[in-house]
């Protein structure tokens, strides 16, 4: 998608990690800064960047001993939940919270059409 001069594009990072095994997700951000960045013209903000866990393991256990993500030298935050393109995704992949997103903007609008048409 081009916005002004500037292609804009849009990087996830997915990979599994089995127990015990380490991330290769901080290369792959590194990768983004030094590259992505210097070719954009642009800078990662750090303050929007987040890391979404995932985990479908009969025994989530913390994943405290996973290496956290640097951006710019500050460690980003993990997020129980992410906005992705409209989209409201939860760590469980799970649609209650986006649904209650819709469903609350939805009945705002409602309210205001009543407003409006006097109903």
């Amino acid at each position: 998608m081009k916005r002004g001069n500037l292609l804009m594009t849009l990087r996830f990072h997915a990979e599994q990690i089995v127990n015990g095994a380490s991330s290769s997700i901080q290369c792959s951000v590194d990768e983004i800064q030094l590259q992505w960045t210097r070719d954009n013209r642009a800078e990662l903000n750090e303050d929007k960047c987040k890391e979404l866990r995932i985990d479908f393991s009969r025994n989530q256990s913390p994943q405290n001993n996973l290496v956290p993500v640097v951006v710019n030298n500050v460690e980003i935050s993990v997020v129980d939940h992410a906005t992705i393109l409209g989209l409201l995704v939860s760590k469980d992949l799970k649609w209650n919270k986006h649904v209650d997103k819709v469903t609350s903007k939805l009945k705002q609008l409602n309210d205001c059409m009543h407003l409006i048409t006097g109903n």
